[in-house]
């Protein structure tokens, strides 16, 4: 197998170049971006892992790590991206009410809204209604029920929505990497 890097004109390494079998020379020219500039490569080069802080200064390999901002920087986004995920899933934790769990993902939200803003314009729920719960068992709601039901998962998404800002503003304070993954959800 040969190996190869790819770097542009300011020598930053951009990605990397592998043929198991073939015409290397033919290959390569085949496969190098324009503007791009190819350089061999030995099969165990750490280079071929992640090309993140390699260049190529004067037909050499060489590493420099991130500075610690743009570790910092990283850093952020990763934990945004664990964060956004924890309040997502936070937001669809479901609602106790009635002494039961009724979900609270997106679709349900919605659907409870609008049945409870119909029904409110007629003044109550029609006879035999009902809505499930999170393990679909059916429930019986009468106009104020589902009034409770719906200020309660306003209540609850209201509570998450208030701690994803605080961790957010928690997010963009910190100042160190070891800041950034001590916040947590």
């Amino acid at each position: 197998m040969a190996a190869y890097v790819l770097y542009n004109s300011a020598g930053v390494v951009t990605g990397i170049l592998r043929f198991h079998h073939g015409d290397d020379a033919s290959l390569l020219a085949a496969n190098t971006p324009e503007g791009m500039t190819t350089l061999a490569v030995a099969d165990d080069s750490p280079v071929l892992i992640d090309q993140k802080g390699w260049s190529v200064i004067s037909g050499e390999l060489a590493f420099s790590p991130p500075s610690d901002e743009e570790q910092l920087v990283e850093a952020k986004a990763a934990r945004l991206a664990v964060l956004t995920n924890s309040y997502a899933m936070a937001k669809a934790s479901g609602v106790s009410y009635m002494g039961t769990t009724f979900m609270t993902d997106a679709d349900s939200q919605q659907t409870f809204g609008h049945a409870l803003l119909a029904f409110q314009a007629i003044g109550a729920t029609p006879e035999g209604f009902f809505t499930v719960d999170a393990s679909y068992n059916k429930v019986s709601m009468n106009l104020s029920q589902l009034q409770g039901l719906v200020e309660a998962i306003a209540a609850q998404v209201w509570s998450v929505f208030q701690r994803w800002i605080a961790v957010r503003e928690e997010l963009a304070a910190a100042t160190t990497v070891e800041q950034v993954a001590a916040i947590g959800w």
